[in-house]
């Protein structure tokens, strides 16, 4: 067997789960004291599944700016080793990053441990001095509650809404790029300084998220 380097997994010469015809790699979650395995999972298998995630939630997005623009930007996951900052000096935990942009340094991850399962989604550094898991603010439930956060900013689909009483709630303007809608926001509050407002998208035009 050999390490991959900075991958989080053993490649196998050989494996019986692997029936000898693909490679088959171990899932690794470096410890303080060394490496130790969790379950064997064809890498190609790995990333099938979490490409069905993704496309699962894919399914209920009505806007196709939004669905093109996540195509676009998607990239087959590829596992990288970070640091978890919450537990013993030297763990760390593969994530699968999946989403980048050219223009952004920030890329969106998939880890099953961590602040995973129940926050598999996370918001992670392509490059830098900085390369670990972060801090669980930058994690979510969902893949598009990740890509609204950090992704979508470029796309107008962002709304002003004047906010009342509870739920309630009053839109104000039509779909604008995120800094457009904000710089609306400010204008608002300067005229308006008693009421409140927002920004935030319509749910149906990007799935019940």
């Amino acid at each position: 067997m050999r390490i991959l380097p900075r991958s989080g997994f053993v490649q196998l010469v050989s494996q019986a789960d692997c029936a000898g015809r693909v490679p088959c790699f171990l899932i690794l979650y470096r410890g303080a004291a060394a490496y130790h395995g969790v379950r064997f999972v064809p890498m190609t298998i790995m990333a099938e599944l979490i490409n069905g995630l993704i496309e699962r939630e894919l399914s209920s997005v009505s806007d196709a700016r939004v669905r093109d623009h996540i195509l676009k930007c998607l990239i087959e996951p590829k596992p990288i080793v970070r640091d978890w900052d919450y537990g013993a000096e030297g763990e760390a935990y593969t994530c699968w990053t999946v989403l980048e942009e050219d223009n952004s340094n920030v890329a969106i991850a998939y880890c099953e441990k961590g602040f995973g399962p129940g926050s598999p989604w996370g918001l992670v550094a392509k490059s830098g001095s900085r390369m670990s898991i972060g801090m669980d603010a930058a994690w979510y439930e969902k893949f598009m509650h990740a890509y609204l956060e950090c992704a979508a900013s470029s796309i107008a689909i962002w709304r002003v809404f004047r906010l009342g009483s509870g739920a309630q709630r009053e839109r104000l303007s039509g779909d604008l790029e995120w800094d457009a809608a904000w710089s609306e926001v400010a204008k608002l509050r300067a005229t308006y300084p008693d009421e409140k407002f927002a920004v935030d998208q319509e749910a149906h035009m990007v799935g019940e998220i």
